[in-house]
């Protein structure tokens, strides 16, 4: 949720998820920014911005940071530095 575009259509699909399908449990698994996973400055204002939308449309949310996703990777895949590629 840390991109402009990504948290911002996750809002708006949020919203129309539940307008559509009220009597149903909505779940989502938000990857939060880290400093150590990403160079973007504006990522952790872009995840508050969307807080909101995730407390509000979202029924159960699932919470890591990127941080994490890289340790554990690195020590899954023995890789220090994991990539996207």
């Amino acid at each position: 949720i840390g991109g402009g575009t990504g948290s911002g259509l996750t809002a708006y699909l949020a919203q129309l998820l539940k307008d559509e399908f009220y009597d149903r449990i909505i779940t989502s698994y938000t990857v939060y920014p880290s400093n150590k996973a990403s160079d973007i400055v504006i990522e952790p204002f872009n995840m508050m911005l969307c807080m909101p939308s995730l407390l509000s449309y979202h029924d159960m949310n699932a919470c890591i940071d990127n941080e994490t996703l890289f340790d554990i990777s690195g020590r899954l895949f023995h890789n220090d530095r994991p990539t996207f590629a």
